[in-house]
């Protein structure tokens, strides 16, 4: 399914979303055997009637490519990220999609094995949290097999939490013209998602412009290890009448297991944090603050505020700005851990000198209040201001409370 909205109703309208849409259907089509359905300034009841259709229609084992292109928004409010139909109105989200709204969808396909989002929008890179994913082995033929065995629920977004270019190459957004060209001159007849994002596409938007593209698995989609996995027509044309989406032929027979690591998880931990679990105990720092937000929030294991810290205090331990951020609000409020502002105010540093938005708005809040440290507004503006400039909206509210010039630009629509 490939999305293109440009001619918006109620907000500034984009330049290349069509045309990259009607490209990237067409070499998906004519090079990789995809079956294709092309919207093209749709509305939300149309994207979301035709996500409904693929979770209802797709025959067991399908692979699907959901590329969107056109306006995005992040929710700083609702921390939430979103695609915006046709129809969406700015300040109004009714008529937007949220990445919940695409994860329930994804989670639901159960007769699909592969599921591939990429997304030309600004903030896409926000829907995942950027759960990192790892490159691929040198023994090409068994990482392939092992990639096509294990369910896979992937996004690659054209930047971060960031807004992104609506053009920067001829006739096209400088990440739709990077997708277009890399699929084209990947070498080899066979290749997953993240080859062609690491070796390719990632470099040459980097290399063009100032977004960050990212790759990442969806988090609580169901994702289990795997990859989608391209293959040209030449080699795919045989199973093409059998796939909605990549057409993907099974070169190695599908067997039946057990969940993964089933037997290890914490009692009370729902499966499809299984994969997020072990990349926390292996490691993985973003992985252990996914791992403690969900400790926090109760979402797939029972609340437990003490866990929440501990797992963001290992986090933080391996580098994660977030995971200091998190402890440091632990410790704010006493979750999890006894109450101690010093703790959350060391935290809340480390946080914010690694670049955190967040971490920087709740240390000039510490030091509006004086807790921890001795009352100091100049100090609390220096670091509300620093957030703002970074999109965070309560440094922005409290600026204007202290009567202070936020400096922040908080209009959401001029991009994509």
């Amino acid at each position: 399914m490939v999305i293109g909205n440009k001619n918006y109703r109620y907000l500034t309208p984009l330049q290349t979303p069509i045309d990259d849409a009607k490209a990237v259907a067409q070499l998906l089509r004519d090079n990789f055997g995809f079956q294709t359905k092309l919207l093209l300034d749709a509305d939300r009841n149309q994207i979301m009637t035709a996500l409904v259709e693929y979770r209802t229609n797709l025959p067991q084992d399908s692979s699907l490519l959901i590329y969107f292109a056109g306006h995005g928004h992040h929710d700083v409010d609702t921390d939430e990220a979103y695609w915006l139909p046709i129809d969406a109105q700015p300040n109004n989200n009714a008529n937007w999609i949220s990445a919940d709204d695409v994860t329930r969808d994804v989670r639901a396909m159960s007769s699909v094995e592969h599921v591939l989002v990429i997304s030309d929008s600004c903030y896409s890179g926000y829907m995942t949290r950027d759960a990192g994913v790892a490159l691929n082995p040198s023994d090409r033929t068994a990482y392939l097999a092992k990639m096509l065995k294990s369910k896979s629920r992937n996004l690659m977004s054209s930047g971060g939490d960031e807004p992104v270019a609506d053009r920067g190459a001829p006739g096209h957004s400088v990440f739709a013209w990077a997708v277009l060209e890399s699929l084209r001159q990947m070498d080899g007849d066979e290749f997953t998602a993240a080859d062609i994002f690491y070796n390719l596409i990632q470099p040459r938007v980097g290399g063009k412009s100032e977004q960050t593209p990212q790759y990442s698995w969806i988090r609580n989609s169901g994702h289990d290890a795997g990859d989608f996995v391209f293959v040209r027509y030449a080699v795919a044309s045989a199973a093409a009448a059998s796939s909605a989406a990549s057409a993907i032929p099974a070169p190695h027979p599908k067997t039946t297991s057990p969940p993964t690591n089933a037997a290890t998880l914490p009692a009370g931990m729902d499966q499809s944090l299984a994969d997020l679990y072990h990349q926390a105990e292996a490691g993985s720092p973003q992985a252990m603050l996914e791992l403690g937000l969900d400790y926090a929030d109760g979402k797939g294991i029972p609340k437990d505020n003490k866990l929440a810290a501990n797992w963001y205090r290992k986090a933080a331990e391996a580098g994660s700005a977030g995971g200091m951020a998190n402890l440091g609000y632990s410790y704010e409020y006493g979750y999890g851990v006894s109450q101690d502002y010093q703790q959350a105010l060391s935290w809340y540093r480390k946080a914010a000198e690694a670049g955190n938005r967040l971490a920087m708005s709740n240390l000039g809040f510490m030091y509006e209040k004086g807790y921890g440290v001795q009352e100091n507004k100049k100090e609390a503006v220096s670091w509300y201001r620093k957030a703002a400039q970074l999109g965070d909206q309560n440094a922005a509210d409290a600026l204007k409370r202290l009567d202070e010039n936020p400096t922040t630009d908080t209009a959401p629509f001029i991009v994509r």
